[in-house]
């Protein structure tokens, strides 16, 4: 055989080896851009998903923060009528109110000329005494019956 054949068959041998390697290396390049192709798939699916949380967490932390001033505001509510409930059970008002309730019933029948109209607004000024002392314990009673 002629050296020039011989080298020729030498180089079509070596270019149908580098054709399969050429199609071996376009269909691992296809297979690469499929896997690719799924990456960027599910890396968008993995982006909405954390959009998706995040809204959700946004969402949660402003119901958080809602309900926190829910209850700041009864808390302030519970201060104030903790306050109150003082108030009206407390030894000062009770004094100060027997006073001018005694002030008042005593201007009022003396000016009605009703006779000895100090000592006869100490009865009111009584009962209106008696009535603080009474009502707690009929309260308690009467809350006990609300409640069963």
């Amino acid at each position: 055989m002629d050296p020039i054949a011989n080298r020729f068959s030498s180089l079509e041998s070596e270019l149908e080896q580098v054709s399969l390697r050429q199609e071996s290396q376009e269909v691992e390049l296809k297979e690469l851009q499929k896997r690719c192709m799924l990456l960027e798939s599910e890396r968008d699916r993995y982006r909405k998903e954390k959009k998706a949380l995040e809204t959700k967490l946004e969402h949660m932390a402003e119901q958080h923060r809602t309900i926190q001033a829910h209850m700041e505001k009864i808390r302030e509510r519970n201060s104030r009528v903790e306050k109150e409930k003082a108030w009206e059970s407390s030894l000062f008002r009770i004094t100060l109110l027997v006073f001018l309730t005694y002030v008042v019933t005593s201007l009022v029948f003396w000016t009605i000329d009703i006779p000895r109209p100090m000592l006869n607004a100490l009865i009111p000024t009584s009962a209106y005494y008696v009535s603080t002392l009474t009502l707690p314990f009929i309260r308690r009673w009467w809350i006990g019956r609300q409640s069963s």
